[in-house]
């Protein structure tokens, strides 16, 4: 699933300093230009010409600035990845505020870069199909059936999405401190990256099986080209995943006039909530949509709309962490000297990459 190579080249020299990736390396601080001035020393009028382009910072200045980001002064030489502003982005997530989306967002882009610079030293040769063919494409229920079918899955339930996923060359980057309004942040594999999931490791397991299984499904249907609107493209990443994880053909039956108490049962062997569970009955048709409403109210009622028994496990991703864990063996990279590899401080890189490195970091 994974074979590494080593490759024998430089980085490219340092463009000029980019007003841009100041401007991103602030947005992932999370700092506002005043919270950054008084970290810094640096004055907020300064910060802002900055920003703009209007002035240079001075060497003292970089350093202040830098060490108040939590990025190498090298980050600010980098080229800003502006083509990537023009992809959709794909999120699962509920309300979010514009301070707290903007942090996530820069995130993404620092993600992106990290994760394309490690890949410079390891080639990844996926063992499964992506690809479908194009009259699939619009009916995402049988693009999930194809993909099952491509993919070897059994009938049944499948054990380990995250396995199948990686396995397809997908690179699972689990988060703990993501928004709370945000579950997954799909970043497409074009203008030749990677592709990547970006995960709220913090939900339950069955939820981030569901997540994974919709990020997919944007994925396999190519929302990320743009050819639907966002809310199409939600509602076709649902189909997919329902389809993906509970197959119609296999569960209309067994769904039929189903109780709390049976949808609990289903839900340890079929790894799915009992409220995913619910619905897809009533979407086969296996129940009424009276039936659907008198479940959720009852659902609700015992206070499983917010905590349902029956944990299921998360599962845990290891693609990223064995590139990861490649510099750190093959290629003798501590921490500290892989964080510069990326242009980040190390206590950047463990918030970007602490779910899956090996490294332990220590904060002083």
């Amino acid at each position: 699933m994974l074979q590494a190579q080593l490759i024998a080249s430089k980085d490219a020299p340092l463009d000029s300093f980019s007003p841009q990736m100041f401007c991103l390396a602030r947005d992932a601080s999370g700092l506002t230009q005043k919270a950054a001035s008084q970290i810094s020393g640096v004055s907020q009028g300064k910060i802002s010409k900055i920003e703009n382009g209007l002035q240079s910072p001075s060497e003292e200045q970089l350093q202040a600035l830098a060490s108040a980001f939590h990025v190498q002064v090298s980050f600010f030489y980098r080229s800003y990845p502006g083509q990537l502003d023009s992809v959709p982005k794909l999120y699962r997530k509920r309300n979010l505020g514009k301070k707290r989306l903007s942090t996530f967002q820069a995130h993404e882009l620092m993600v992106r870069q990290s994760v394309e610079k490690l890949l410079e030293a390891v080639e990844l040769q996926p063992g499964l199909p992506l690809t479908l063919d194009e009259h699939l494409r619009p009916d995402p229920e049988k693009a999930a059936e194809r993909i099952r079918i491509l993919w070897g899955i059994p009938p049944g339930p499948i054990p380990n999405l995250t396995q199948y996923l990686e396995a397809a060359g997908i690179l699972i980057l689990p988060m703990r401190d993501m928004p709370d309004g945000i579950d997954a942040v799909f970043l497409p594999p074009v203008l030749g990256f990677t592709a990547v999931f970006i995960v709220n490791q913090s939900v339950p397991g069955d939820r981030l099986r569901w997540t994974l299984a919709h990020e997919l499904g944007h994925y396999v249907l190519r929302h990320y080209e743009g050819r639907v609107d966002e809310e199409t493209a939600e509602n076709e990443a649902n189909s997919f995943a329902s389809e993906l994880l509970m197959p119609k053909a296999q569960l209309k039956s067994i769904l039929r006039n189903v109780t709390l108490a049976k949808a609990a049962q289903l839900k340890s062997r079929w790894r799915v909530s009992v409220a995913a569970l619910i619905r897809r009955a009533r979407d086969t048709g296996a129940i009424t949509n009276g039936r659907y409403t008198s479940l959720m109210c009852e659902l609700s009622r015992k206070g499983w709309r917010k905590s349902e028994p029956i944990d299921i496990p998360v599962e845990a991703p290891s693609l990223l962490e064995a590139v990861i864990r490649y510099h750190s063996n093959e290629l003798s990279y501590s921490s500290s000297s892989l964080a510069k590899l990326l242009h980040l401080t190390p206590l950047k890189f463990y918030e970007l990459f602490g779910e899956v490195s090996p490294y332990r970091f220590v904060p002083l």
